[in-house]
Parts: C-alpha cells; structure tokens; sequence
C-alpha cells in the first residue's frame, strides 16, 4: 500500500469517531485479499470498497477500508 490519506488535520479526538480510511496508489495487481491481510494488523477490518472504470472495467487505483473498530484508525496513522 503505498498510500493512507485521509483526515490529518483532524485532531485525535475528532477521529475517534472515524472507522474508514481512504487507501491511493492502489496498483492492478493488489487484491482486495492482500488488502484485507495487511490491514488486518490494526484491527479487524469490515468492509473494503474498491472502485472501478464503467469503461475499461479496470480498477480505479483506490479503496476504502472500514474498520469496526475505531481504534484501528488511529493504530494505522501510528504506524
């Protein structure tokens, strides 16, 4: 994963309310597998959402993790 954007400039308390983070850079050969395995690290991840082009039915490059806890959040900024 080359990539974990998403609120920074929130501060910790603001994100303790955040379960989903927004993963970029995704390259066409990660599956959502690889990226249930390594998140998986911060906490049990819940759903994983991954966009693709209606026109080329290629990947978009990018995902959304959901955790179900919202600790995990904080574990990967850590991290």
């Amino acid at each position: 994963m080359t990539a974990i954007a998403g609120l920074q400039e929130q501060t910790a308390m603001d994100r303790s309310s955040v379960n989903k983070i927004f993963i970029g850079g995704l390259k066409d050969q990660v599956t959502e597998e690889d990226m249930r395995t390594f998140f998986s690290q911060f906490g049990e991840v819940e759903k994983i959402q991954t966009f693709t082009d209606k026109e080329t039915e290629r990947r978009k490059g990018f995902a959304f993790i959901t955790f179900k806890d919202f600790d995990a959040v904080d574990k990967c900024y850590r991290e």
